[in-house]
């Protein structure tokens, strides 16, 4: 199959970008941009969900190509999504979700595999580095044009735990994908760190910070030097420094506010009442929608609770089961550097304060599937990302 470079590097960038809006709410609005591509949030959930499949469904029929069960650990995240979707059956809700979380997690890798990978690595993560350096310049740029002093940063976000989320995904990508020299690289990092750090995600900032440490390890023994990296994170972080020290602005701080890491968002009571509840119950659980009715909130914030209040102790141990063995097979298929080494060391960090492992219209699901489908392009291509870079812009 023939690829235009620039065409699909564009296409890839912008469906990255697509799915950081789906987090937006009035943020952009409020800072006075509002493009075309902001009316997305009138239909997030249907509209995005079945474009995703539709495109997957499209090219898996033009390649004739069929599944191989054996191939990839994207089959154990699906059989993850199918168990809570025949679950969603029995109790008759929110079908419409689990199904589209299990389809579109069987099919996308496959369909991103098609069609790049035929020795088309480098176009498919040169893609990904575009939308990631788009999303993080421009969250940098809306951000503090509505920036509250006494608040947390969230770019053009409506949730900062939900930008924090995004940034660090972009942050493991231009890490593993930046190649564009190690000022410029540092630099990039360096301003995801500071980001992250600033919107006072907890998960986001422990993850982030174990994600760059996991990667100078394995630079230890390359060219590249962590000098220039730690020399701008230091310059950068400075005048936030000077702020916590001189300016007493405490939310600059808050990510490393250890004491207060559940009360101060209120996610104690609702783990609370969540615990209380499920111990009540810890064979069926609840319903894929009653933490709505019982809990009161639409977000439990934290993906294991939301889980194990849905469907209960057994079906939720089975879930998490395969759901870690897809993370524990991604971290070993993945070359001694790849994206997957730290992303499987912390995602299951990132998923306590958030439950948006269940959010097929989050950027966090397609993020999640980007990634997934990595593995299985490398998989099919006989080279690492990290050692291809003898590709034909054809």
């Amino acid at each position: 199959m023939q690829i235009n470079f620039s065409t699909a590097k564009l296409l890839v960038a912008l469906l990255f970008l697509s799915g950081t809006l789906l987090h937006s709410g009035e943020s952009l609005s409020n800072a006075g941009f509002i493009p075309p591509l902001f009316l997305i949030q009138a239909g997030q959930f249907y509209v995005y969900a079945f474009y995703a499949v539709a495109v997957a469904a499209f090219f898996i029929k033009k390649s004739n190509y069929s599944l191989n069960l054996a191939q990839g650990s994207y089959i154990y995240f699906g059989l993850g999504y199918v168990t809570l979707f025949l679950i969603s059956i029995i109790y008759l809700e929110d079908i419409e979700r689990y199904f589209l979380l299990a389809i579109t997690t069987l099919l996308v890798p496959n369909a991103v595999k098609i069609f790049f990978g035929q020795g088309k690595l480098k176009i498919y993560t040169d893609g990904l580095v575009l939308g990631a350096l788009i999303y993080v310049l421009t969250s940098l740029a809306i951000g503090f044009f509505n920036f509250n002093p006494d608040g947390r940063f969230s770019g053009y976000m409506s949730n900062p735990n939900a930008f924090a989320l995004s940034t660090t995904t972009c942050l493991l990508i231009l890490l593993y994908f930046l190649d564009r020299g190690a000022i410029f690289k540092s630099l990039a990092v360096a301003i995801c760190l500071y980001l992250i750090y600033i919107s006072g995600s907890r998960a986001s900032t422990y993850g982030s910070l174990l994600a760059v440490a996991v990667w100078l390890w394995f630079q230890l023994k390359s060219k590249f030097s962590p000098v220039a990296l730690l020399a701008i994170i230091l310059i950068i972080f400075t005048p936030t420094i000077i702020a916590l020290t001189w300016l007493e602005i405490e939310d600059l701080g808050r990510a490393f506010q250890t004491k207060e890491v559940f009360s101060d968002s209120g996610r104690d009571i609702i783990y609370a009442q969540a615990i209380d509840l499920i111990s009540r119950n810890q064979l069926t659980g609840y319903g894929m929608s009653a933490h709505e009715d019982l809990l009161g909130t639409g977000n439990v914030h934290s993906s294991y609770l939301r889980i194990f209040f849905m469907v209960g102790l057994p079906a939720g141990i089975i879930f998490f089961t395969l759901y870690f063995i897809g993370l524990f097979r991604a971290y070993l298929n993945s070359p001694q550097r790849g994206i997957w080494r730290p992303y499987a060391l912390i995602l299951p960090l990132l998923l306590i304060g958030e439950d948006y492992i269940v959010g097929v219209g989050s950027f966090y699901f397609l993020s999640f599937l980007l990634i997934l489908s990595i593995e299985l392009v490398e998989r099919s291509s006989n080279n690492s990302f990290l050692n291809d870079q003898k590709y034909k812009h054809n």
